[in-house]
C-alpha cells in the first residue's frame, strides 16, 4: 500500500467546550448589562405613555363630576332664590298698613 492510500482518518478526541456567550458590556459592573438597562428604559417610556393616557382620563372624568355637580347645585339655589324674589315683589304689593301705636296720650305705660 502507497501512502496515499494509507490516509489516516482523525481520531475523534473529547474537548469539552464551553459555550461561547456574547460580550456584553455592563452598565453597572457585575450587576446591570446593556442589554437590562434598555429593557428598564423600554419599560419605563411604557409606563410613562400608559400614565399619561390615565391622567388625561383622570382629568376629562373630575372636569365632568365637577360640571354634573355644579349643575346640581345651581339648580336649588336658583330656585330657592326665584322663590324669595317673587316673595318679596307680592310682600311689596301687599303692604300692611301700619296702625301705629293707638291712642299715646291716654296709655299709661
Amino acid at each position: 500500500m502507497s501512502k496515499k492510500t494509507k490516509e489516516k482518518k482523525p481520531v475523534p478526541t473529547e474537548v469539552e467546550s464551553t459555550p461561547v456567550q456574547p460580550e456584553t458590556q455592563d452598565v453597572i459592573k457585575g450587576r446591570l448589562t446593556e442589554e437590562e438597562w434598555r429593557e428598564h428604559l423600554e419599560n419605563e417610556k411604557a409606563l410613562e405613555i400608559v400614565s399619561e393616557v390615565v391622567w388625561d382620563v383622570v382629568d376629562v372624568s373630575w372636569e365632568t363630576i365637577y360640571h354634573k355637580w355644579v349643575q346640581r347645585e345651581i339648580f336649588p339655589y336658583a330656585v330657592e332664590d326665584a322663590k324669595k324674589k317673587l316673595l318679596q315683589a307680592v310682600s311689596w304689593n301687599f303692604l300692611a298698613r301700619d296702625e301705629g301705636e293707638g291712642d299715646i296720650e291716654n296709655d299709661s305705660s
